[in-house]
């Protein structure tokens, strides 16, 4: 994995790799396709990550995601607000290795949830728990991870549909 995070680092100053590991996700198992819940923990037994790209200068999307591919992290999130991620998810949609994954996160309303579905994403993560996202993901029973905090919030992206839930800002709550 070293390996993965070096090659990052070669794209350009501006740019980070996170990534968060089963611990931060609650996995709430909801109601989609068995083949979707198969994959999921199929893929977090073998790599249990989910690699975050975000960025704020133009970059080579398309040879992160390849290095964290060949690196054995197979799900890949790339943030919204980085230059280019719409364009990199619809080139690397229609090129993904088998058991591999890309999505879209930062997804903050119904619109850029549209928008990101249609170019190809392959699961959602959005900050904060919206109704509207959560719905449409379901309705076309792709992967969404909802941030939520409170146990209120927890029980209404669940309740909504979400795959997971992912405790946002999980550091905070110690």
């Amino acid at each position: 994995m070293h390996r993965v995070f070096e090659r990052i680092g070669e794209f350009g100053q501006g740019y980070s790799a996170s990534l968060l590991t089963k611990d931060i996700l609650l996995l709430l198992l909801n109601q989609y396709p068995l083949a979707w819940i198969s994959i999921l923990l199929e893929s977090f037994q073998i790599c249990p990550l989910i690699a975050i790209i975000r960025g704020s200068q133009q970059m080579d999307l398309d040879a992160a995601v390849f290095s964290l591919w060949d690196g054995g992290i197979s799900w890949v999130e790339i943030t919204l607000p980085t230059p280019g991620a719409l364009r990199a998810v619809t080139r690397l949609s229609a090129a993904v290795p088998a058991g591999c994954r890309v999505g879209v996160g930062t997804v903050t309303d119904e619109k850029s949830a549209r928008a990101a579905l249609d170019a190809g994403a392959q699961f959602l993560v959005t900050p904060t728990f919206d109704h509207q996202v959560v719905e449409l993901a379901v309705s076309r029973g792709l992967p969404v991870f909802p941030g939520a905090y409170t146990p209120t919030e927890i029980l209404t992206a669940w309740r909504a549909g979400a795959t997971a839930v992912k405790i946002f800002r999980a550091e905070q709550l110690g």
